[in-house]
């Protein structure tokens, strides 16, 4: 298996497949903050050191089946884009399925729990169906702080007393490494009770 099998694996079946695209499978190869400059040719020809498999977490809500059209992307990205011409409507979170992501910055816990603060004070968390929160990126990030990322998000769920929604943290799309490829606007499927994400449309023609 290619350090890179996970990854592949997306790009195909998201890019060059008419079918729909299915099940996300759960990342067996591990996962890596590892950074190298790919502009040094001979960087390109290093294997980087992989941490162990850290599984997804079904937090929320978990005993019903939900689903909803993707949006979401970078969360420092959707920071700059706030309140702009370009932030989506009210109307375009209905029933949706937030994806979020960070990047190799390392985003500061704080951070995260304000901008989650600030959804949910627009109105756009309680119109979600569901929310996908992909592994945080930094070089210091380690397993130890995706608890508190999870907690995060249930914190500003209990402060605007919204109803609790299938959630699923330590995913691996985005800034992640290895990644798996989520297409905007197709419609996704969280099944906490099988532990399942599943991609129920196709992305290209």
């Amino acid at each position: 298996m290619l350090q890179c099998d996970y990854t592949i694996s997306s790009i195909l079946k998201t890019l060059f497949s008419s079918e729909i695209i299915g099940a996300i499978p759960n990342n067996t190869e591990g996962w890596t903050i590892e950074l190298l400059d790919w502009s040094d040719e001979n960087n390109q020809s290093i294997r980087r050191s992989l941490n162990p498999p850290s599984g997804w977490h079904f937090i929320g809500e978990n005993k019903h089946m939900c689903k909803g059209r993707l949006i979401g992307g970078c969360l420092e990205v959707m920071q700059f884009l706030n309140n702009t011409e370009l932030w989506p409507d009210l109307s375009t979170w209905d029933r949706a399925v937030l994806f979020l992501e960070t990047s190799e910055e390392g985003i500061k816990l704080f951070a995260v729990t304000r901008f989650m603060r600030n959804l949910a004070a627009q109105g756009i968390i309680s119109r979600l169906s569901g929310i996908l929160l992909s592994k945080p990126g930094g070089s210091y990030m380690t397993v130890g702080h995706f608890y508190e990322y999870d907690q995060a998000l249930l914190k500003v769920f209990e402060e605007y007393k919204i109803p609790p929604i299938p959630i699923v943290t330590r995913m691996d799309f985005g800034h992640s490494d290895p990644m798996w490829i989520l297409p905007y606007g197709v419609m996704v499927a969280i099944n906490p009770g099988k532990n399942t994400v599943t991609i129920l449309e196709n992305s290209v023609r």
